[in-house]
């Protein structure tokens, strides 16, 4: 994963949380006098004040609402869709839900019939298509169609306003058990058994956990730095995931306060160090091995101290620090780079890396 694709990646994380920020926040401004009334279709009636209590906007993450034990989550099929269109070529209305299955509840019971509103949904859909900021735009809204989503009780007791939601194909679909798990994490106050089940959850190759796992264990007072950043590494080196989730979690070693730049050379920074080093040289696959090599010259071009001298020091102590792989290696796997890598910036970064690792004392044998 190059640096653009993951700054790329970290402004969508930023994007997400800040729709899960604004929902949680302002969408109580909308919560006021709609009613409405079961009809003996299974659906509801709108009320004239339907448009000023539409959740205009709903997030496609769910971890931060599955992340706030406050928040009811539940698997619901569609039962019907009331709608109408406004002059701004976007619709808005009511989705009915049959809940079938409560992960996290508050009030709601398996079998309730609830209503929630919805808006600012593009009417046409290919320009639904590029509008991914607003989940509703990629939600199909068919009777039918099964919805995993996270809401806030309404005014009244059957009305619900959307917070986030995914559709999945089935009761069975990997997000629904990946949900529940995330429930019973958040559920689970004692710390020692906590720690156990977010480190199985690194393991995982179902995004949606794994990402959980990663976010929960950067969060402060949670997991300390030096046991977080050795899960995660753990995981890194594991057999199991996939050369993708493994990249995620290397990314979330540079990215989620573990590699500390203030720290220097301490014992979780240099921990790092060795871990991207050897993805670098023991990846098979070139582009994926060049990717690694990025977030490598990510972090050791962190700047550790602003005068120069003891910044280079820094940067030294920890490619000393790196016994597995060796030295050898790893300057044998750059010079490779630099004399055959497609790029000019990975030709660089490989220079940079090669004259760093030579200055460290440790010359190729």
């Amino acid at each position: 994963m190059t640096l653009a694709k993951l700054q790329r990646k970290f402004l969508r994380q930023l994007l997400a949380l800040l729709v899960a920020s604004i929902l949680t926040l302002g969408q109580s401004r909308k919560d006021t006098s709609m009613s409405s009334v079961f009809g003996k279709n299974g659906g509801l009636s709108m009320s004239t004040s339907f448009q000023d209590q539409a959740s205009e906007l709903l997030s496609g993450d769910l971890i931060p609402f599955l992340s706030d034990r406050s928040v009811p989550v539940i698997l619901a099929r569609i039962t019907n869709i009331e709608k109408r269109s406004g002059a701004d070529q976007t619709e808005a209305g009511i989705v009915t839900l049959r809940v079938l299955r409560v992960l996290r509840g508050g009030r709601l019971k398996n079998g309730d019939l609830i209503a929630v509103s919805f808006g600012g949904r593009f009417v046409d859909p290919l320009v639904r298509v590029r509008n991914r900021f607003n989940q509703w735009n990629q939600l199909s809204l068919t009777p039918g169609d099964l919805l995993l989503m996270a809401v806030k009780p309404g005014a009244a007791d059957h009305n619900y306003i959307g917070m986030a939601a995914v559709q999945v194909q089935s009761a069975d679909d990997p997000q629904v058990p990946a949900a529940q798990q995330i429930c019973g994490i958040e559920d689970e106050q004692r710390s020692e058994p906590k720690e156990h089940l977010l480190s199985q959850a690194l393991f995982s190759n179902q995004p949606m956990l794994r990402f959980y796992a990663l976010e929960a264990i950067s969060r402060k007072n949670v997991i300390k730095r030096d046991r977080g950043a050795r899960m995660i590494e753990d995981a890194i080196l594991s057999s199991g995931l996939s050369a993708e989730a493994k990249q995620d979690l290397g990314s979330k070693l540079i990215t989620g306060g573990f590699f500390d730049e203030s720290q220097g050379a301490d014992s979780v920074n240099a921990g790092i160090i060795a871990v991207l080093a050897k993805q670098t040289v023991e990846s098979r696959d070139p582009e994926i091995a060049e990717q690694w090599m990025e977030l490598l010259s990510s972090a050791l071009g962190n700047e550790f101290s602003p005068a120069p001298h003891e910044d280079r020091e820094i940067k030294v102590r920890l490619v000393r620090s790196v016994n597995n792989p060796t030295a050898d290696q790893v300057i044998s796997f750059l010079a490779t780079q630099v004399a055959s890598t497609a790029t000019a910036d990975g030709r660089e970064i490989a220079k940079k890396l090669l004259n760093l690792w030579k200055s460290a004392g440790q010359k190729h044998s």
